[in-house]
């Protein structure tokens, strides 16, 4: 049977604050129905083996090792630079 913890739990657990568990909620580092279950829309239930596995750097889906979350940013663009075609016209 699943251990399902609350996120209170979850961040006693990983002593993370809770605003630290949604960020990566956010980012696509925990997985709906993998990492969490979503049973209304005020709470969040996560599965402690997954996220355990996920600790380890595994993907519980496949086994696979987990892909790299943490991307270096990317450079602002300028208004001119962006594809309008009125950008292009020489006078």
């Amino acid at each position: 049977m699943q251990e399902l913890i609350k996120c209170e739990e979850l961040c006693e657990r990983l002593k993370l604050k809770k605003q630290s568990i949604y960020n990566m909620i956010h980012r696509g580092e925990f997985i709906v129905n993998q990492h969490y279950f979503k049973p209304t829309n005020r709470i969040l239930l996560f599965d402690w083996a997954a996220i355990k596995d996920w600790l380890r750097g595994s993907n519980v889906e496949n086994n696979a090792p987990a892909k790299q979350t943490l991307q270096p940013p990317k450079p602002n663009q300028t208004r001119a630079s962006k594809a309008h075609p009125l950008n292009r016209i020489n006078i």
